[in-house]
């Protein structure tokens, strides 16, 4: 469940690929039954933010700060840009 990602990060031991697998199979599962969640990039930042890296975070943090700003992203972004930013995990 989207809503639960912080916990799953910790038990995957916080593995940005398998995370965003989790999170693609989540939406398509959405998507297949009609249904949509106006809270996926929220639960997006919350899973990555449970990471304990701290270069990470802050990467994750400017990212979300952008979203807020204004910046146009969507959830597809948001995972290349994380998934692209494993190096100091």
């Amino acid at each position: 469940m989207l809503s639960e990602v912080d916990d799953y990060m910790a038990s995957i031991d916080y593995n940005i690929t398998t995370f965003n697998g989790f999170a693609i199979l989540q939406m398509d599962a959405l998507n297949a039954r009609g249904e949509t969640s106006s809270d996926i990039l929220i639960n997006l930042f919350k899973g990555y933010l449970a990471a304990p890296n701290k270069e990470f975070n802050m990467y994750i943090k400017q990212m979300k700060n952008e979203y807020k700003e204004g910046q146009d992203l969507s959830e597809d972004d948001i995972m290349v840009m994380a998934g692209t930013n494993t190096r100091c995990l």
